[in-house]
């Protein structure tokens, strides 16, 4: 069997800073070869990858303008030349977005689409693109539950739930003292809910001074949407005089997010909405106790064994969640343990290529 596998084409792989859709594509790609697939990965022109008997590599370009919708439909467009040229040789074409899988299903009939996005159906447009890409689709994948019932609506058939791995190698835990280190790996949108947690950690301030919040992800600039979001966060942490307990550090390269990862006692994700998360199945593989909110995607991924689950929006659960963890570290490390095991029963991305 021979499978074209297309990322979303964004980051170069292998990724080393963000970017979902391409990592599940670059680990998937790994593990389907072990199990004796031919694979050929379409990615961005800048990948380094080293091939094999099993895994080729078509490296296409991806425009750098502003503008976003032109830089993805260039990027399809290329896609879909080279697959006219391939489709003889090929299965499957197993795609990752909706503007890719519409555009191939014209030249291309057996299709595996994933799905990413748990809140596509909140824009018209996106969701009208979700909903034909669907229908065209010979199979599609689910990252989560909500997700999976979601597509359902509009696929009755040959819809599967399979969740995001993690490379449980490469995520592990490492012994270290505790030291009151809060965790979170995000993009600082309104999404993440960010405010909620500074909220939270003013609370927590009263009775644990010596906490430390390290925030990793990329700091919006004045150009960018959620600039105005960001500022509000730092107006806030310097009027609760949270100043001195928190580190932004921007991007940072995959080692020092491993890093973090290690050294880090408890990992926070206060998000509104999510499709999977990789970051918690990164932190939960390097053996953090998890906080999270009850929403898509995590609530797979963690239950009371694992992690304390809070309503989105509510800063008092998350500082009483944060309090508690902070000072019953047997219960912290017992729910970091009980997290890098059930990773290893359920989510390395061996496991998870093996169920595609």
């Amino acid at each position: 069997m021979r499978v074209a596998l297309i990322s979303s084409g964004k980051e170069p792989l292998p990724v080393l800073k963000g970017g979902s859709v391409d990592t599940y594509a670059y680990y998937l790609s790994k593990c389907l070869t072990n199990l004796g697939i031919d694979v050929l990965l379409y990615a961005n022109k800048r990948s380094k990858i080293k091939v094999n008997e099993k895994l080729k590599l078509k490296l296409i370009p991806y425009p750098n303008t502003i503008f976003e919708v032109y830089n993805r439909s260039l990027f399809d467009f290329y896609v879909m030349t080279s697959v006219i040229s391939e489709r003889k040789n090929l299965d499957i074409i197993h795609t990752n977005l909706s503007s890719t899988t519409i555009l191939l299903s014209k030249i291309f009939k057996n299709i595996v689409f994933t799905s990413h996005s748990a809140y596509w159906w909140r824009s018209e447009s996106t969701h009208k693109l979700q909903i034909r890409a669907l229908k065209e689709a010979k199979a599609a994948i689910a990252i989560s539950r909500f997700i999976e019932e979601k597509m359902k609506i509009y696929k009755k058939d040959n819809v599967f739930y399979i969740p995001n791995g993690v490379d449980i190698n490469l995520f592990k835990p490492r012994k270290h003292e505790p030291k009151k280190i809060l965790l979170t790996v995000c993009g600082i949108s309104r999404q993440k809910g960010l405010i909620y947690l500074v909220k939270a950690l003013k609370n927590v301030h009263k009775v644990h001074k010596d906490f430390k919040w390290i925030h990793i992800g990329p700091l919006p600039n004045s150009n960018n949407e959620n600039y105005s979001y960001y500022l509000q966060l730092v107006k806030m942490i310097e009027r609760y005089h949270l100043r001195e307990n928190i580190a932004f550090l921007g991007r940072v390269s995959l080692e020092e997010l491993i890093r973090n990862y290690q050294l880090a006692d408890i990992f926070i994700l206060p998000s509104l909405w999510e499709g999977m998360p990789l970051v918690v199945l990164e932190a939960m593989s390097c053996g953090l106790p998890i906080i999270s909110t009850k929403i898509s995607g995590v609530e797979d991924l963690i239950t009371a064994k694992e992690g304390i689950l809070v309503e989105p929006k509510n800063s008092k659960q998350l500082s009483n969640a944060i309090i508690s963890l902070l000072e019953d570290e047997k219960l912290a490390k017992r729910l970091g343990k009980n997290a890098r095991k059930r990773i290893e029963d359920n989510f390395s991305w061996e496991i998870i290529a093996s169920k595609i």
